[in-house]
C-alpha cells in the first residue's frame, strides 16, 4: 500500500534541497534568481500530484500527463493547485489544495509589511495547505516572522477554518553563510 502525499512534508523536503540544487550567487541575494526556481519547485509538485497549477511568472507549460498546466497568470494567489474534475470550461472545480504566496523583498525595513500583505490573502484562503515563503538575513528573524504570522492567523474570526499554514523562511545567512529554509507548520483552526 503507498504512503497517501503530505504535501507539507513534500514541499519542505523540495524547499530545502534547492539551495544545492541552482547556481545561486552566493554573496548577494536576489530576489529575482530565487522566486521562479521556488515557484516551479511547487509546481512540479502539484503537477505530480495532478494538480491544475496556476502561477504567474512561470511560462504556460503541459505536465507530463498532459492533464495539469502552468498558466502564466496568478489566479488570486502567486502559486496554487486546483483539483478539478475534467478540463475546459466544463471542468468542475473540486478543492483548493495548495495557496501559496513567495515574497522576497530586499529591503530589511519592508518585509514585515510585505510578507503580511501577502499573507493575509492566505489568512481568508479556503485551503487544505496555505504556504508563505519569506527571505530574512539571520535565524531570529526567521523565528520573530513566525511568530508575527501565526498571531495574525490565530486572530482571524471566520467559522469553518480548515486547513494547515507552512512557513517557509529563507534565511540568507544560515549556517556558515549558506542560505536554507526553515519551516514552522500550524493548523489553520
Amino acid at each position: 500500500m503507498t504512503k497517501p502525499f503530505d504535501k507539507a512534508t513534500a514541499i519542505k523536503e523540495a524547499l530545502r534541497q534547492l539551495p544545492q540544487t541552482n547556481t545561486f550567487d552566493a554573496q548577494h541575494f536576489w530576489p529575482s534568481e530565487w522566486t521562479r526556481p521556488i515557484k516551479t519547485t511547487i509546481a512540479e509538485l502539484g503537477f505530480q500530484q495532478d494538480q491544475s497549477v496556476w502561477a504567474s511568472g512561470l511560462d504556460e507549460k503541459d505536465s507530463p500527463d498532459g492533464r495539469g498546466r502552468i498558466v502564466n497568470q496568478e489566479w488570486l494567489f502567486d502559486l496554487c493547485w486546483i483539483d478539478y474534475h475534467g478540463r475546459g470550461p466544463t471542468r468542475e472545480f473540486r478543492s483548493l489544495e495548495l495557496a501559496m504566496e513567495c515574497e522576497l523583498p530586499l529591503a530589511k525595513k519592508q518585509r514585515p509589511g510585505a510578507v503580511l500583505d501577502d499573507f493575509e490573502k492566505l489568512i481568508i484562503a479556503n485551503a487544505d495547505l496555505k504556504l508563505m515563503v519569506f527571505q530574512v538575513d539571520e535565524m531570529r528573524e526567521a523565528e520573530e516572522q513566525f511568530s508575527i504570522l501565526q498571531n495574525h492567523a490565530k486572530k482571524f474570526v471566520m467559522q469553518n477554518q480548515s486547513g494547515a499554514y507552512l512557513l517557509a523562511g529563507l534565511v540568507w545567512k544560515h549556517q556558515h553563510q549558506h542560505p536554507g529554509f526553515v519551516f514552522k507548520e500550524f493548523p489553520a483552526a
